[in-house]
Formats: structure tokens, C-alpha cells, sequence
């Protein structure tokens, strides 16, 4: 039973890294865009007041990308 358990653990959190990154393709694309218009309508500070949105937009897409990796790592080697 205990085993059973787990596995069902392992399963439901790789679904929801799934479903995580399902969501965080499109965030980036509007936090990336969002940039783009502020630092369009910005004028001289635009590029300033950009940045936080380009780096955000690029730091949130790569840790959940790489949550992927992460739990299938987890998925294959958890075990009792």
C-alpha cells in the first residue's frame, strides 16, 4: 500500500508540473509583450522600466521548464 501511495504522490506532482508549464508559456509571452509596450510608450526611461518584465518573464520560464527535468528525475527514482 505504502508504495502505491507514493507512486500516486510522484504521479499527481508530475501532472502538475505539466500543467505549470501549460501556463507559463503563455505568462511569459504577455509578461514579454507587457515589456515591449512599456519600454515602447517608456521614452527614455522605457528600457529602465522594461527590464524587470524581460527578466522576470525569463527567470519564471526557465525554473518551470526546468521543474520538468526536475521531476521526472524524481518520477524514475523514488522508490521504498
Amino acid at each position: 500500500m505504502g508504495v502505491d501511495v507514493v507512486s500516486n504522490i510522484s504521479n499527481l506532482m508530475y501532472e502538475v508540473v505539466k500543467w505549470l508549464q501549460i501556463l507559463a508559456v503563455p505568462a511569459a509571452a504577455i509578461a514579454f509583450c507587457a515589456g515591449g509596450v512599456i519600454q515602447i510608450m517608456g521614452g527614455a526611461e522605457g528600457a529602465r522600466k522594461a527590464r524587470p518584465w524581460y527578466v522576470g518573464a525569463a527567470i519564471g520560464l526557465v525554473v518551470v521548464l526546468g521543474s520538468t527535468a526536475l521531476a521526472s528525475f524524481l518520477k524514475q527514482n523514488i522508490g521504498f
